[in-house]
């Protein structure tokens, strides 16, 4: 018969009260020797070392060399890290250092202030003052086309 999660807390328990390595599982406390107690003490110890474990795991991925200080890195790595807690710190600094920019930013060619003030839905596709994107496309033809002007 397979062991239960209550007699593997209970033999946790009786290892910690002082039940030494050379005495058997049958020198230990059974289940309903365990105080109710002493199970949510033993539950309460093993979820502060699993937080204190994870709060460890994200310290080290926002203090890692190439990630500390650089937005677009410390964004994925911190999606990363929530989307795949299993994986290590190493493999997460790993993987946000070689799928983010180095420079922490996108490039489009516009500032922020200029993307917010540009009437073009595009976000900077079209050459200022010209009217027609790079590349030679009419985009007034096609902003015309699309609302029903012929």
């Amino acid at each position: 018969m397979p062991r239960s999660n209550l007699a593997a807390v209970a033999e946790a328990a009786a290892a910690q009260s002082g039940v030494s390595g050379e005495q058997t599982t049958a020198d230990a406390p059974n289940a309903e020797q365990v105080s109710r107690e002493e199970i949510t003490a033993a539950e309460a110890r093993g979820q502060e070392a699993g937080a204190a474990a994870e709060r460890e795991r994200l310290a080290t991925i926002l203090s890692a060399e190439g990630i500390a200080g650089n937005a677009a890195r410390m964004s994925l790595a911190m999606e990363l890290a929530g989307d795949a807690p299993g994986m290590s710190a190493e493999k997460v600094i790993g993987m946000a250092t070689k799928y983010a920019s180095a420079d922490g930013q996108a490039d489009s060619g516009m500032s922020l202030a200029d993307r917010q003030a540009d009437a073009d839905p595009l976000g900077g596709a079209v050459d200022p003052g010209k009217g027609e994107a790079k590349g030679g496309i009419d985009t007034g033809a096609i902003y015309a086309k699309h609302n029903g002007a012929h």
